[in-house]
Order: structure tokens, then sequence, then C-alpha cells
């Protein structure tokens, strides 16, 4: 009662402070989510944002408190953790330092800041809760159905339970190996399809948190669970042999149930051997050809109370053994967002080729699958394959993404899903435990059925990542590229980046570290990075070395992609700091990185690096593999110097700092050729590469750009390049003053480029420059990182990671007319948008509160700010860069800056 009366009278109080006060604290996280259920860690991250117009806007100090109880916080009591005030502008990542949580609890938790004007502002109550800590609180088994790895039926699981109070609360924590279907009462809990995510299963597992309190009711509930292989239990065969995985058995699942009931009472529901199981519609499924379903199989109501389950057998508790721990591993609370539908697309034109061959083009590549409603005579048989290529006649050609695969099973066939009409009323099917990446769909039956354009719906769905940038200028073309790329990049992750959704659907570490940029700036990923070098982790070996596709089953280790390929080991880190000021990868993971380098320097001669893949995928000039490799491990190096300052391990920083000296020294006696100005063989990638990578000495490093320049106009304007020089050379150029070359590069329309593909017709980013094999890969993406780094010229500052000193260098040189580009930071949205109105130049900019920024503009004409005049002696002017440019120091807020001529 006495916190209830505290809490009105501090409401009144704080909403009268709220009406006067302008900075508000908003979008407050623990661990990078909104109220997450499932936290299982002991040091959880908070993070907020501020919102504050005034310019100048910053935090001066804040205070975390965390309670168990919301009315204690209001006291200002927090019997959990009270940071107390620290004096700080930091907003992200404050590590809870405060009491040991217990498991599946709900804590509480609010920020006190003190704003510019030292006035306290108070955010409103956010919450979290705990999952489990460890194995042992798991009071559920782990069960399956006690079939054969061989079988080809999805195992069903049921369990009715009584409940005879009304539940103020329920929680289930389950996971299913390889993927789980969950029902209460008929209904699917949760959004997450393919469920958990994509793990190295012998070393962790995933598993997820839903509140169930909404889907039970008084009286007779079911529970229902349905299985699927995954990579789990790959019945597939391809060269990658996860058929011959460790991990590999019959699929099962784990789960346990709390429910709290009004009176206070609970109640725990958990898997054990009283759960029944039986087969049913679902009669094969697989990642690499599809799934078939025969409805008549449906156990009619088997997810539903009263269902009559004598018949069925009692499920198998999986036996707890020495040799069980092999291949089973931790289990650990799923942080990385799921893989959800995210819309739904109809197709653009329909073909009846016969009565029983339909032929469906979506309009765009895309990653998930189809829905389909049909009607037909009972036993008819569908077969949907799904595809991006046509072969002369105009249909599906599954040819060039089935040849790493070896199937064996009757009839499979890549990306080919089967349905088996029960017959009778319209049917509506979309597989479970499955996905395909296609633009068209080809259906045919063993019997006459009647389609039109409105019986298949493509649904998409990848990790769901939310946008978190925006980027549009005055050429559609670059428009159309950047959309083209962010599709391959979200169709290129379901819980792990891969290099093709269809053929492979393999983490290719290259891939994963060359596109990661794109993700950081168009999307939200960090929590998606960070269990992908938990990935990586698992699959270290004793003396470091790494695979080259992650997770694996034991395929790409001693390969020729471990320097450059695995770089993802360093630069996603790297890549996690600088874009969200977030060191806890570096911190968690820097001795295995040390691990990794000290094998790469037991790799290397002379500091040089002579193995590995080369610039994969080039148009026509290769670039020799060591000019890469060992470029890559220099860039490695140089950063394992910051982390080991970070970590504090000094000793570290003079090593790798020595290092990376003597490898450049190196590289430049070996590879730079001083008359011609040349590095290697002189290919765009070599040129780009020494300058990105920051090889280049000082005083050659504006005559290699120049060279690099010369390069590209030699090449008629046209990229010669493959996946590194796709990253390096754009960048490079652009940082060398050359921000107009690497446009012409980029909007070229003609062969060999992006815009060709666009002008073509494709909707997605493809493996090779002549559109061969895979036409949805994301290696070739960097270009739209590049878009809001060099055209719009949003970049977070190395030395100030996290944004919390932008830099702003429009790329005013380039024949754009105009750049409307956004970014939503840890910090908040910056924006930079720029035009052109004949001689003269608009810039407006939004610097979030909390941060400040250096705004870099052409040093001619009069600088007008909100229609005044500005002279060089404003606070706005700090300098001059080489007499080409001004810069302008800018606090947070809302500037219009006017340049005329």
């Amino acid at each position: 009662m006495k916190y209830r009366i505290i809490y009105l009278i501090m409401a009144w109080i704080g909403g009268a402070q709220a009406f006067a006060q302008s900075m508000k604290i908003e979008n407050m996280m623990c661990e990078y989510q909104t109220t997450p259920l499932g936290i299982d860690i002991p040091h959880p991250r908070f993070s907020w944002k501020l919102s504050d117009a005034r310019r100048g806007a910053c935090q001066l100090a804040y205070r975390v408190m965390v309670a168990t109880d919301s009315l204690a916080l209001v006291a200002d009591s927090a019997n959990m953790w009270d940071s107390k005030e620290v004096k700080s502008s930091a907003t992200n990542n404050i590590i809870y330092s405060g009491k040991s949580f217990a498991p599946r609890t709900k804590y509480y938790w609010l920020v006190k800041a003190r704003d510019k004007e030292n006035i306290l502002v108070k955010s409103n109550i956010q919450s979290f809760e705990t999952a489990m800590w460890d194995l042992s609180q798991w009071k559920g088994r782990w069960i399956d159905n006690a079939a054969s790895i061989d079988s080809l039926l999805a195992p069903y699981f049921r369990k009715e339970v009584q409940l005879n109070k009304k539940v103020k609360s329920a929680r289930a924590y389950i996971t299913g190996l390889g993927y789980y279907h969950f029902t209460i009462n008929g209904q699917k809990v949760g959004n997450e399809l393919l469920a958990p995510a994509y793990s190295r299963f012998d070393k962790t597992i995933y598993y997820q948190t839903f509140d169930v309190t909404p889907y039970l009711q008084v009286g007779d509930n079911a529970l229902g669970v349905i299985l699927g292989n995954g990579w789990f239990n790959m019945q597939s065969k391809a060269v990658w042999l996860f058929h011959e995985a460790s991990w590999r058995r019959t699929p099962r699942f784990i789960m346990d149930m709390y429910i709290t009931y009004e009176d206070g009472t609970t109640e725990l529901v958990c898997s054990d051997t009283s759960w029944k199981t039986s087969s049913g519609a679902i009669i094969f499924n697989s990642l690499y050809s599809g799934e078939y379903h025969d409805a008549r199989l449906e156990p009619e109501g088997w997810n539903m109370p009263g269902f009559d389950d004598s018949s069925w057998n009692n499920a198998a508790q999986v036996r707890a053994s020495r040799s069980y721990s092999r291949y089973l591993g931790e289990l650990k609370s799923q942080f990385m967002q799921p893989i959800c539908v995210k819309r739904e697309i109809k197709p653009v034109s329909f073909k009846k080729i016969s009565d029983t061959h339909y032929f469906y083009d979506m309009g765009e590549n895309f990653s998930g699958l189809s829905r389909i409603r049909v009607k037909g005579d009972r036993g008819t048989m569908l077969k949907i394959a799904h595809g991006e290529q046509l072969d002369d006649s105009g249909l599906l050609d599954l040819k060039r993404i089935q040849v790493h695969t070896r199937f064996e099973f009757p009839e499979e066939q890549i990306q080919t899903d089967r349905y088996i009409l029960r017959g009778g009323e319209i049917e509506e099917w979309m597989p479970k435990f499955t996905y395909h990446a296609y633009q068209y769909v080809e259906v045919k039956s063993d019997r006459p059925i009647w389609l039109d354009i409105n019986s298949l719906t493509g649904v998409e769905f990848h990790t769901n990542f939310e946008k978190s940038a925006e980027f549009e200028c005055s050429n559609p073309l670059m428009n159309k590229i950047l959309e083209n790329g962010l599709r391959s990049y979200t169709s290129n992750f379901h819980g792990i980046p891969t290099d093709c959704p269809h053929r492979e659907k393999n983490g290719w570490t290259g891939d994963a570290h060359i596109a990661c940029e794109v993700g950081t700036y168009y999307y939200n990923p960090l929590l998606a990075y960070e269990k992908y070098i938990q990935d990586m982790r698992n699959e270290q070996v004793a003396n470091g070395e790494l695979p080259s596709i992650v997770p694996t089953s034991g395929w790409g280790f001693h390969y020729n992609g471990n320097v450059s390929w695995d770089a993802a080991f360093i630069m996603l880190p790297w890549y996690m700091y600088l874009y969200y000021g977030d060191d806890t990868l570096i911190k968690s993971t820097y001795d295995d990185m040390k691990k990794f380098m000290n094998y790469l320097e037991y790799l290397s001669e002379d500091g040089l690096q002579y193995s590995g893949l080369n610039d994969w995928c080039p148009y026509k000039s290769k670039t020799p593999a060591e000019v890469t490799s060992s470029s890559n491990y220099f860039q490695m190096v140089s950063l394992m110097s910051r982390f080991a300052g970070i970590v504090g391990k000094q000793a570290d920083v003079d090593y790798y700092t020595n290092l990376s000296q003597r490898i450049r020294n190196r590289f430049n006696e070996t590879f730079f050729n001083a008359d011609s100005v040349s590095y290697a063989n002189g290919t765009q990638t070599a040129l780009g590469t020494a300058l990105y990578q920051g090889l280049v000495t000082d005083e050659w490093r504006q005559k290699v750009a120049d060279r690099l320049a010369t390069k590209v106009h030699e090449d008629n304007d046209h990229l010669d390049f493959g996946l590194f020089g796709s990253k390096y050379v754009l960048n490079a150029l652009s940082r060398n003053g050359y921000n107009d070359v690497a446009y012409i590069i980029a909007s070229q329309k003609t062969y060999p480029s992006w815009g060709y593909w666009a002008e073509q017709g494709y909707t997605t980013f493809h493996e090779s420059w002549n559109s061969g094999v895979s036409r949805n890969h994301i290696m070739f993406g960097e270009i739209c990182a590049w878009m809001l780094k060099e055209l719009a010229g949003i970049n977070p500052d190395p030395e100030n990671p996290g944004y919390k000193h932008i830099i702003l260098h429009p790329g005013i040189a380039t024949p754009l007319q105009y750049v409307n580009a956004s970014v939503e930071t840890v910090n908040g949205k910056v924006v930079c948008n720029w035009e052109k109105k004949k001689r003269n130049l608009k810039v407006s900019v939004v610097i979030p509160p909390n941060t400040s920024a250096s705004l870099y503009l052409p040093a001619g004409g009069k600088l007008y700010e909100a229609g005044k005049l500005l002279k060089s002696s404003t606070e706005f002017i700090s300098g001059v860069i080489n007499d080409t440019g001004r810069i302008l120091s800018l606090q947070s807020g809302d500037y219009n800056f006017e340049l005329k001529n």
C-alpha cells in the first residue's frame, strides 16, 4: 500500500516534470531486445536512446536500477542492482553488475539520466525475464519416437493436460531437432519458422521461450509437436557430407512448460514418456529437395483435445549417456532474431500449359515457400518445383542448382515439394520444414486439376531483421541495384549468413564478412553475428584452424579459403565494435582469435600468406591469391593490435603492431613495382586491395590511387574483379579522391556490372558476372553499403565507435543530383540529404542526441545555415582539408546548409 501511494504521488510529479523537460529516454533494451523473455546470461547488456531536439543535446550521467518489484522502482528502491549515478554519456553496452538472477523470473528496470542542463530525467519501467540457467534445471527430457535415422516419416507427438483453475501466466521453454512445430489446442505457438536456429548441434542447441498464457484454457488442453529433419538429420546427400555429420540422430525435442494459476499455485508440464507419438501427413522433408505431404494420412484433430490416441505409441526418452553427450550440445537461449514471414508475394504472370501442368512467375527472386490452394480428386499428386532459371523452352531449369546434390530417394529433386490431395473441399498447404529460393514455380499433377493465378502465393521469410536504413538517389538504376542487393542479403540469412539459399545454403565465412557491412547499415544484425561467431568458435580445432563453411559436418578444413575466408573470425567482431560500440565479442573471443592468428602465423612464409582462395569469381583478370591472402592477414594482425588494447594486453599490442609493420614491409617488397606504380599483376583488385587495407605507404598512396583510376579507364570504365575487389575497389577509389570513378563503375548498365543485371530484369545479385550457376548470392553486395558510405557519406568514426562521432562525407563529386539517406544507429537516426540546384548545393543533416559529427563540404562558394552567412570564424568551421574542402564540426541537432557559388 505504501508503494502504491508513493507511486501515485511520483507519477503526478513525474508527469508535471515531463511536460517541462525536453529530453526523453526511449528504446530501452536488454540484450538488444525489448522486454525479452529468455535471458540466460548472468550479466546482460542494457541500452537506450535519447530523444531531445535541442542542439548539443547530451547525457551527462546515468543511473540504472533493477528490481523484482516495479512499484519499488518508482519509490527509488532497487533490490537487485543500483548502478548509482555514473558520470558518463554511455547509453549502450551497460553491463549488469548486481545480484545473481534466479531462473524463470521477471525483473524490472529503469534509467535515470541527466540532460545537458543537468536536469534529471526518468524513463518508463521496462522488464525482462530470465530463462533456464543450465541443463540441471530442465525437468523435461529429450524424447523421440525410437525410429531409425533413415525413417522418412516426420514424427508427431501429443499430450493432453487438464487445467482446473484459471491461468495467470504460463511459459514454455522448448526446442526440437532439427526443427519443431509446436501447437496448443491446434494453434501454432509463436510466429517462428524453421526453429531453432541452425548451429553445430553437438556443441550448442538453442531453445525458445514463449508466453503461452493466451493459448491455454480452463479444462482440457492438447499440446502437439511435429519434428522436421533440418540440418540435424540430413537425409539428402550432397558434397558437403551433412548426411555423415557426427551429430546426426533421430529428430527429438525437449520442453518445460511452467504454469502459474491465479491462486498462486504452480504446475509443470514437460516432455517425458507419457507423450504419445505416431506419424502423420509429412512423409519426407529435406532442406535440399523439399517436403512431401500426403494429406490422406493426416490424423484429423490430432492436436486438439479429445483425440483418440490409443493406437499411438509412447514416446521414448533419449538415453543420457557418455556417448549421448558427444552429439548433443549445451542448451542455450536463442537471442538472435528468429526466422519469420516478412511478406506475401502474388504472381505477376501465370500460364496453363495443360490441365496437369501450370507455370507461375513471381516477378522477383526471393527465399521462402509457396502456399497453394487446390481442389482435386483424392490421391492426386502435385509436384511443386521452384527455381530461378528457365530452359530454352521457357520452363523451369533446375540442373544448375542441383550439381552438388547426390539424391537417392525415389524421384527426389532439388527445391521440389510434393502434395497428395485428400480430396473434397479446397485444400491449402505450405511446407513446414524446408525453404527454397526462386522466381518461378512449376506445378505438375498426375491427374487433371484446375489452377489460376490466385491459386499460388509466394511467402517470403528469413531471419527477422527490421530495416534500419534508407537510401534513395536521383539515378533510378542505383535505387534498383540497392533493392536487388538487399533482397540478396535477406534471402541469404536463415539463422546463419549463407552463400546462396538454394544450391548450398552453406555459411561460407568469406561471404559472411564481405557482406557484413551491408547488414550493419541496413538491418540490425548484431545478435545474429554474435551467434555466428559462436558457431565459428564451436568449429575451431585445437591448433586454431577454422573451416571455410560454418557450421560444418567436418568439410572445409585444410581448405584453400582458410586465410581470407576465415578472416570473418576477426572482421565480424570488428564490425560489431565499429557500428555498435560494443566490445563484447572482442573480449569474449579474444583468446580464440589469438589462437587463430597463431595458426595463420604458422602458415605464413616470411610474413606473407601463399595459400587461400583468390579473388573469387573475377570477371576477367585473376589476382594472385597471395596478394589477397596476405592483405587480409595484414588487416587481421592490425585489428588484433587494437583488440589487444581493448582487453588490456600491452605485450600483445606491441607484438601485433610490430608484426603488422613487418607484413606491410614484406608485402611492398614482394608485390610493389615503383616503375609501374603497381602491385603484383596490376589488376583492379591488386591495386584496390593494397589501398583499402592500408598497405600502401604514404608517399605512394595518391600515385597508386591515380594508377587504379587509370586502370579502370583502361578497362572501359567497367569493373574487372571478383569477391574481394567488389569490396575494396569502390571504397579505395572513393577514399582517395576518385568517388566519381567509383560511381562510374557502380552505375554502369552494360556487362559486366550490377546495373547490367538490373537492366536484364534480374532482381538479385549473382555469384558470377556472367550470371552462371547461382542467381541469388550476396558476395558482391558491398555496393549497397558503399552507397551509404560514399554517396550519402554516412560513416562511423573508428576512433569513436558506435557512431559516437559521425563522419559525414557526401558524394557531391558524383553526377548525382540528389541523395536522401538515413541510418538508425545505436544512438538514434542519422540523416544526410543533399541536392544540387544549378550551381548551389543544399545539405540537410540530423545528428542524434549525445553524438557529434564532422561534415565535409566543398571549399568554394558562400556557406549559409538557416539563411545566415557563415564565415570561417563561425563555430561550425574547424578546418580546411588540402584547400579543397571544409570541415564543419557539429553537435547533435538538425542542420540545413546551403552552399552558393
